[in-house]
């Protein structure tokens, strides 16, 4: 007890307010787009990897309605596939067999700008998911596959970007082919015909990535993808005139001719590029056109400003360069005294008492 108040074997009730819940960021980018709170440890150390397959039950709510209650399967990576939304398949890669907790998930790691009518969530929606991840069986990871292995996961994992592209989902199909040219970047050990498609499959997934961002208007990412499939493969003329549409979109039209010019040396019969060389052409010409009446009229506006100001006849005190006056010289020293004043040494030839000329 505590005397004199609380006495000995006393039973107290204490009422708690609960003024604050900080989860865990679990978000790629640390934004805050995905947060837990754990309600139930899991078990064990382990947690699914990329590629696991995973048994969970989740209840998603937005406000007070409930818009989706059930249990699924499906593989951590290609959760869209199975219609989970992006940041359930993030948040699922650190929970523990038999882990409950409560995701609250922003637009950007949901259903975006776009919500989702068919479940009833509205644009922009921010959603609560109570998360329980009941079973999962981990994937191989890289390093422990055959370079056999990898190289078909590759090709697998590039098919199923190629499905996410025609189907307008970019930012999707950048994941997959992402995943395809990271399964071979490192690996060393295939020869011969393998090692060709090794590197073929590389250049394609550089070249595919490329495209989506060319498509999401991410230029800068366009040239670093070509550039990489060009260290690959120098005569790949598709990088070249991917390369080159970026340089055009950003208004680059010297360094996109180069590039179309490049695709159209290797392929000299490529209509595509030829276009594209005239196009640019007729580009730069426009902008020169431009520049050159842009700094005409800059230079005839200020004419017209000079024209406006007073004349000035007198420079420096003279009518004109070379005007003299011995007016001029009223009240100078003499040159010889000027000279000896400022220790500087007379003419040879002539000096103030004989005037040149009359040796």
């Amino acid at each position: 007890g505590s005397p004199p108040k609380i006495p000995s074997n006393a039973t107290l009730i204490f009422e708690v307010e609960l003024v604050s819940w900080k989860g865990e960021d679990l978000s790629l980018k640390n934004d805050g787009s995905i947060i837990r709170h754990i309600t139930t440890k899991g078990k064990g150390w382990k947690n699914p990897n990329e590629g696991a397959l995973v048994k969970v039950h989740y209840v998603g709510r937005h406000g007070e309605n409930v818009f989706e209650d059930r249990e699924v399967e499906f593989t951590v990576g290609d959760a869209v596939i199975s219609n989970v939304i992006e940041g359930l398949d993030i948040a699922v890669k650190r929970m523990k067999e038999g882990e409950k907790c409560r995701l609250d998930i922003k637009p950007s790691m949901a259903y975006g700008s776009k919500g989702n009518p068919d479940l009833g969530v509205p644009p922009d929606a921010e959603l609560v998911y109570d998360v329980e991840l009941l079973s999962f069986e981990n994937a191989k990871e890289s390093w422990e596959m055959e370079p056999h292995e990898k190289l078909e996961q590759s090709i697998i994992a590039k098919t199923k970007g190629t499905k996410f592209f025609k189907e307008g989902n970019y930012k999707v199909a950048l994941k997959y082919y992402d995943k395809c040219q990271k399964n071979l970047e490192f690996e060393t050990t295939l020869k011969g015909e393998d090692e060709e498609k090794r590197k073929e499959v590389i250049v394609q997934a550089h070249l595919n990535m490329a495209m989506c961002h060319l498509k999401m208007e991410q230029y800068v990412k366009v040239r670093d993808h070509c550039n990489k499939a060009l260290d690959l493969d120098d005569k790949c003329v598709k990088a070249y005139f991917r390369r080159g549409q970026a340089y055009y979109a950003g208004n680059d039209f010297d360094l996109a001719r180069k590039d179309f010019e490049k695709a159209c040396e290797i392929e000299p019969e490529n209509k595509a590029a030829k276009n594209q060389v005239k196009i640019c052409e007729q580009k730069i010409k426009q902008f020169d056109k431009k520049e050159k009446a842009k700094y005409q009229g800059m230079f005839e506006k200020f004419a017209a400003e000079d024209s406006k100001k007073p004349q000035n006849r007198f420079v420096d005190g003279f009518e004109e360069i070379g005007e003299w006056d011995n007016k001029m010289a009223h009240g100078m020293l003499p040159l010889d005294q000027e000279c000896e004043a400022f220790g500087e040494k007379m003419p040879e030839r002539c000096n103030v008492s004989q005037p040149p000329g009359d040796d």
